[in-house]
């Protein structure tokens, strides 16, 4: 559980007793909502099927090759042990542990559906043709966190201070980690960050704000563009809610 004073975090409750602390981080990933919620914080962000397929070795296909990314075909593709990688993001991706996510879960897999894929496949392969002629060595299906626009959620809580969270990385943990951790530690020791992390549109009443469009992330196909809580006032514009939470000093 999570210890509160005057609305400030004051420390967390493990299976060890209380420990005491002026800050707490969130970055428990799958399960950063539920984390949230022991401390009356909502973190916007699910568990959702995600899925990649490892092809036998392939003659040519070497470490050195460039990532590829195509967000038109819901796929991307890297090397791996001779192989090629293939990720996809789909438009509309079915939710996992909606009931609450299993305590001791960890690496475990999802059967996957094969016809419900069947289509990012065989988008795949225009993409890479060669992929109708390699054998498929390994067909994944795991839970990721995923959040509304495809934006990590960093920063400290709205609603308790001293709280923050580091989550919702939309798959892309590893990429993303290293230099989530070295801004966290900036926002947390300095405030005082080397990057732009946020824009608080939703108290910004600057109509060339606020009602500007910006397209989904295709990547996260089933994060559609989010209406504005202004879209009525404002004539049903529509914005992207992105990078959620922001300080207060």
């Amino acid at each position: 559980g999570i210890n509160k004073n005057n609305g400030r975090v004051s420390g967390v409750i493990t299976e060890k007793g209380a420990i005491e602390a002026e800050i707490v981080v969130n970055s428990a990933g799958l399960w950063g909502r539920e984390v949230g919620k022991m401390a009356g914080v909502n973190v916007p962000l699910h568990a959702a099927e995600h899925y990649y397929l490892l092809t036998e070795p392939i003659e040519g296909v070497h470490p050195e090759l460039p990532i590829i990314e195509d967000f038109g075909r819901y796929s991307y593709f890297r090397e791996e042990v001779g192989g090629l990688l293939v990720g996809f993001f789909e438009p509309v991706a079915a939710p996992w542990g909606m009931d609450g996510i299993p305590k001791d879960f960890s690496f475990g897999e999802i059967k996957p559906d094969w016809d419900r894929m069947m289509p990012y496949i065989e988008l795949a392969t225009e993409r890479i043709p060669i992929l109708q002629n390699v054998g498929i060595h390994k067909f994944f299906c795991g839970p990721e966190s995923f959040t509304p626009d495809g934006g990590p959620l960093l920063g400290e809580s709205p609603e308790l201070e001293n709280f923050y969270v580091a989550a919702g990385l939309n798959s892309l943990g590893i990429l993303q980690g290293g230099g989530v951790g070295k801004i966290m530690a900036q926002w947390i020791v300095r405030f005082l960050l080397e990057v732009f992390v946020h824009v608080n549109l939703h108290n910004n009443l600057n109509n060339r704000w606020v009602k500007c469009v910006q397209p989904a992330f295709a990547g996260c196909g089933s994060l559609e563009s989010l209406s504005s809580p202004l879209s009525s006032t404002l004539g049903g514009s529509q914005v992207s809610l992105s990078f959620i939470l922001t300080g207060r000093r």
